[in-house]
């Protein structure tokens, strides 16, 4: 079985035992075997041994990721700087590099090598916990208009849950999360049935993860110089079906957080072999000024399935190839060079290996030849009826299950006409409710519906019928709206998401309601009571209150509070987040009555009085 990266179980070594970050002791001299094999490597020079040794004997440093966007980042750096100065005048040696998203910093260097640039088709392969996934969506961007998107795959459906976490944060609607194995991950068609091929691919695979022992302390115990052996094969996989996924100029990024040559060189030789040479190396040291970095191995120690070093392949271990041949493959070890090693050492880090292909301009025609089967050429088993629901206004299907296949909706179906004229939406791609999507087997009768509004590339990927049964999707974009009520005319049937409000606040023109942040602490002070889904409600009178002129304006059904907190001239960081003194858009949901639900749970409403407090 497959280890995942920093999880192992062992026990605390004896002698000379050194806390890591989960608080356990262990005595990171006492394996032998791990001295042995990594000094017979030559990764690390004899020389610095000792460095290493106490590198990885050290804390690792906490870090953080700053948002690419500009205003955001000075803020954030601020925020953090006066935290870390804090520490400092009260003692504590602190230094910071940060945002709000935690990352280890070797993990952001595999995206900074994919070079994602706003448009780009980006396919993550094995994308759980999500902080890859999460930078990717940044490089991304927010725009509308482009033909960007990611596809964030992982094969265990429970770690897609944290990934969706990681991503529903950054309210986009360029995410497709989905569950395959990463090596018979589907391919996309296109509109005239072509096959969908990626700009970028990132393959950041399961793998032993020896380079993590800074934070896994306890790998020290159990390791073995054969871990690697029993990844190789679905590590090559894995990186073989993303090369077939990448298009032509395009990046492929490989990269794992193990140091062992059999998981990193190895695989890199096996993936240039099986494509003749139409797949090259490309050389990234330089790509990121001041990271010190290793040049990838030419040779490595082979390692039979005991742990003791061999001469041969043969008695190495069946299906994999741990060593070129200098003889026959030069031109494999004049790349090899090309792919990079992180050591703890040298920047104070984890350790990590990446390495960036692309395929060859003079790539052979028959540069997939000898491939093992593709997936992709298997014969479909279409849903019944699926063509014929595809786009469909109302859906009269199976009860609602997680594995129904997610179709999207038409532009002009009843409903989103019907929010778009609610909110006074534009009838282009700027108009969220345009581009919704659904699982094919929620009814409209369903109580507990969501519908997902997503970019209008992934609309697309998800109105073709060949997607639509090949994907089992987990989540598309971010959810827009959910089943509210029954029994009204269809507006008055759903409510906006707090995302969704966010959203379609941004450019709405209608049934918004304009108040002030000291009106609204006002209310979320003193003057509301819980309706039966547990949400705030506010009586007529204190509705009104926000803001009665606007409130006689509205019909029933959703609206959107918009807390206009650019007339405070200041702007904060919390469960309510305005963007550049934007006003912060918050769900609602106006009755008959004059009644008004507001969309905040419990838990978060302490935490949204103390920042009305702090912007009044």
């Amino acid at each position: 079985m497959a280890r995942k990266r920093g999880k192992r179980s062992g026990g605390r070594g004896g002698g000379k035992r050194q806390r890591g970050n989960s608080g356990r002791y262990v005595d990171v001299r006492t394996n032998a075997a791990f001295e042995a094999y990594y000094k017979a490597t030559g990764i690390v020079d004899e020389s610095e041994w000792e460095a290493f040794l106490a590198c990885l004997q050290a804390p690792l440093p906490t870090t953080f990721r700053l948002s690419i966007d500009s205003e955001t980042r000075a803020r954030q750096r601020a925020f953090l700087g006066a935290q870390a100065d804090a520490l400092v005048a009260a003692g504590v040696d602190a230094k910071y590099s940060g945002d709000i998203t935690r990352q280890e910093a070797v993990s952001m260097i595999p995206v900074c090598y994919l070079g994602v640039q706003p448009g780009n088709r980006v396919v993550d392969m094995c994308a759980a916990p999500g902080s890859k996934t999460s930078q990717i969506v940044e490089c991304l961007g927010w725009s509308s208009d482009d033909a960007g998107f990611v596809l964030a795959n992982d094969a265990n459906i429970h770690r897609c849950q944290t990934l969706t976490g990681q991503l529903r944060r950054l309210k986009s609607d360029k995410a497709l999360v989905v569950s395959h194995q990463a090596q018979a991950l589907p391919r996309l068609t296109g509109a005239n049935g072509e096959l969908v091929l990626f700009d970028k691919v990132l393959c950041d695979v399961p793998c032993s993860g020896d380079g993590t022992l800074r934070k896994a302390v306890d790998v020290w115990k159990d390791w073995k110089p054969n871990w690697g052996q029993a990844l190789h094969s679905v590590q090559t996989h894995i990186a073989t079906r993303g090369a077939r996924l990448l298009a032509p100029g395009g990046t492929l990024v490989y990269s794992t957080c193990s140091l062992n040559p059999v998981e990193d060189e190895s695989v890199v030789v096996d993936l240039l072999r099986k494509f003749g040479g139409a797949l090259e190396l490309v050389d990234v040291s330089d790509m990121l000024p001041g990271l010190r970095t290793s040049p990838g191995l030419t040779s490595w120690p082979l390692v039979a399935a005991d742990g003791s070093f061999v001469e041969s392949h043969a008695d190495a271990y069946d299906g994999a190839t741990a060593l070129p041949d200098p003889q026959t493959e030069a031109w494999i070890i004049d790349q090899l060079p090309r792919a990079v090693r992180i050591l703890p050492h040298h920047n104070n880090t984890g350790g990590f290996f990446v390495a960036a292909f692309r395929w060859r301009d003079d790539r052979p025609a028959a540069s997939h030849a000898g491939a093992d089967p593709d997936p992709a050429t298997v014969p479909l088993t279409f849903h019944d009826g699926l063509e014929a629901q595809s786009g469909v206004a109302h859906l009269d299907v199976a009860a609602a299950s997680a594995d129904a296949p997610v179709i999207a909706l038409k532009p002009d179906c009843e409903l989103a006409l019907a929010l778009s004229e609610r909110f006074g939406l534009a009838s282009d791609d700027s108009n969220p409710t345009r581009r919704l999507v659904i699982r094919v087997a929620e009814q409209e009768t369903t109580t507990n519906g969501q519908l997902w509004s997503v970019s209008p590339a992934l609309h697309n990927v998800l109105s073709h019928a060949r997607n639509v049964s090949n994907l089992h999707v987990v989540v598309a974009g971010m959810p827009l709206v959910s089943r509210y009520r029954l029994g009204a005319s269809i507006v008055e049937q759903w409510k906006l998401t707090q995302m969704g409000a966010r959203t379609v606040g941004a450019v709405a023109t209608r049934s918004v309601l304009v108040t002030s942040p000291a009106a609204f602490l006002a209310a979320m002070t003193s003057h509301f009571s819980r309706d039966s889904n547990g949400l705030i409600t506010l009586a007529a009178e204190h509705a009104a209150a926000l803001n009665a002129d606007a409130m006689a304006a509205l019909s029933p059904g959703p609206i959107i509070i918009a807390v206009d907190v650019a007339a405070t001239g200041s702007s904060c960081m919390g469960s309510l987040t305005p963007q550049h003194n934007e006003p912060e858009f918050v769900s609602a949901y106006l009755y008959d009555s004059g009644t008004v639900s507001i969309r905040l749970s419990k838990a978060s409403l302490p935490v949204v009085k103390a920042r009305l407090e702090e912007w009044l």
